[in-house]
Order: structure tokens, then C-alpha cells, then sequence
């Protein structure tokens, strides 16, 4: 669909201030190079298979806004020539909205990528080593979006807090002290923190990375109660998990990740799958794979449940 010269000079003089705003692709699309054309809120079609711009976002918004009522101003005639069918301008913004989303994606990634992947694995190794695993500067990201519940990234990537007390490879970091081994203050960068839209932003991208849906499809969580003292027991004296990781701040281990915010964090399908056979995320982690089945595994997230919630 081309639009005539006459047509398209007949539309700027009378174009809605609000879009004026400069596109550089509408001049060529409409074979124009009249400069006056870069504001006007192309009908085109042939728009959508080129790029998308807040420009025609927002015209299209426009246009779907007034439906199918017969067009009044001389820049509606002068672009469309005939009255516009609600369900044509209906079709138009959808796709529209879907190459602005595709292009709101595109930005996720990049922030992610310029911010994330300067400490973060965002890509599934090729192999996995067990020197990799001691030269991580963070824990990895790869697998985020089955790991992490979205809201829970949000607030902390807005208001970060130490998930592992001795950071991602507590070797480096570890030093002995009279009664226990500590981790100096100064062993320790905090992470950054980002504004609300950032953090969103970060979310967004995050959440897509999924290479393991094959194994939290297998995950056999069941929500059940679970005694306080019982659970404590079983985490600490039965299972010695309390060896590495932290139940409440302050008390158990220093070389895992703290899990008095685990089951706010992670969801339980994740945590399910990651205990019950933590190799299988990833290959050369320090979490042994003691074999328990499935109730016993159950157990231990209905525990972290329990931490959660008080």
C-alpha cells in the first residue's frame, strides 16, 4: 500500500501534535523524502515487517481508540482515503503491540547482558569443570527462569541481601577464627542495587532462561504441614544439612547458600528437583546427592516452607 505525495503533504499540516515525533523509516516506507512526512502515524502495513518504533505504538493506539466511526479530520481522510474498520485498526495495534513487545524483550536482554553477564553465567556451559566451579565470580543465571520466583527478583534486585554467607566459592573467602571459621567484611563486594524499572526489566529477561523445564516438569512437590521442631531436627541431626547452610541468620554453616529465604526466593518445584538430585543442575557441585526419595525430599521443602513463613 503506497501513499500518494499529495496525500501525504494533504496530512502533516493537520497532524495530531502527539505524533510528531521523528521517524526515520516512514519517509522511505511511503516513498517520500519530504522531511515534513517523519511525524505523520503511518497506516502502513508493510510498516510491521520493518521495525517498530513508539511512533506507530502509539499511533496505532490512536487509531484503535476511535474504532470504526467515520473519520472527521482532514489528516484521517487525507491518510486512510475511505472511513477505517474497527477490526482492521484492531489487527493493526495487536501486531503492533507484538513487534513493541518483541522490541521491549530485545532491550531486557541487553540490560541483562551489559549488567548480569559481567559476573553471571547467562548461557549453559559447553562443559562443566570442577576448576570452573572454583573461579566463579557469581553463581549462575542460566537457569533463572526455573528457578526464581519473578516477584521475589524484583525486590531484590532493588534491595539486594547476602544469599551466601561465605560468597560463591566460600574457599576464596573463609578464614579460621577462635571458635569458628568467619568471612572478614572486607572479603566481600556487595551486590549492586538497581530502581524499580531496571529490576523489572532484569526480571523480564531473567525468567525466560529455561533450559531445565524437562526437570521441574518431574519435580513431585505436595504441600503438607510440617512440625518446627520435627523439621529442625531432620534438617540438622538427621541430615546434616545445617552443615553448609543457614536455617536462621546467623546459625549452621557458611559454605552453601542461606535457606531461611529459600522457599520466598526459588519455587518449590526447583527446590524439589535441586535437592533430590542436585547433579543433575549442576554437574560439579559441592551439594551431595544422599539419594532420598520423594517424601523425604518433601519434607525438606515443607521445612523451608516453614522458615519461610515465620
Amino acid at each position: 500500500m503506497e501513499v500518494p505525495r499529495r496525500d501525504v503533504n494533504a496530512a502533516v499540516g493537520d497532524l495530531d501534535p502527539a505524533f510528531r515525533v521523528r521517524c526515520a523509516h516512514l519517509p522511505y516506507i511511503a516513498g517520500t523524502t519530504d522531511a515534513r512526512v517523519n511525524g505523520i502515524a503511518s497506516p502502513l502495513i508493510n510498516v510491521l515487517t520493518i521495525h517498530v518504533c513508539a511512533v506507530h505504538v502509539l499511533a496505532a493506539a490512536h487509531l484503535s481508540a476511535m474504532g470504526s466511526r467515520k473519520p472527521t479530520a482532514t489528516k484521517e481522510r487525507a491518510m486512510w482515503g475511505q472511513p477505517r474498520r474497527g477490526p482492521w485498526t484492531s489487527l493493526l495495534f495487536a501486531a503492533l503491540l507484538a513487534t513493541s513487545g518483541q522490541a521491549g524483550a530485545a532491550d531486557s536482554k541487553a540490560f541483562v547482558e551489559g549488567e548480569c553477564a559481567q559476573c553471571h553465567t547467562l548461557e549453559k556451559p559447553a562443559e562443566f569443570t570442577v576448576e570452573r566451579m572454583l573461579n566463579r565470580e557469581a553463581p549462575d543465571l542460566y537457569y533463572a527462569g526455573n528457578k526464581f520466583r519473578r516477584e521475589w527478583l524484583v525486590e531484590w534486585l532493588q534491595e539486594p541481601k547476602r544469599i551466601r554467607p561465605a560468597g560463591t566459592y566460600f574457599g576464596q573467602n573463609v578464614v579460621m577464627g577462635d571458635e569458628r571459621d568467619i568471612v572478614p567484611d572486607d572479603k566481600l563486594e556487595p551486590h549492586p542495587a538497581y530502581s524499580a524499572e531496571e529490576a523489572e526489566k532484569a526480571a523480564e529477561y531473567l525468567m525466560t532462561l529455561r533450559p531445565y523445564d524437562d526437570l521441574i516438569a518431574e519435580a513431585s512437590y505436595q504441600e503438607k504441614p510440617v512440625s518446627g521442631m520435627m523439621g529442625k531436627m531432620n534438617f540438622g541431626k538427621f541430615k546434616g544439612c545445617d552443615a553448609c547452610h543457614q536455617p536462621t541468620p546467623g546459625t549452621g554453616g557458611l559454605s552453601g547458600p542461606e535457606v531461611h529465604t529459600a522457599f520466598a526466593r526459588a519455587t518449590p518445584e526447583f527446590l524439589f528437583s535441586f535437592i533430590k538430585n542436585p547433579q543433575a543442575w549442576e554437574p560439579r557441585t559441592f551439594m551431595p546427592n544422599p539419594g532420598l526419595n520423594d517424601g523425604e525430599v518433601n519434607k525438606l521443602v515443607n521445612y523451608l516452607r516453614f522458615l519461610s513463613e515465620e
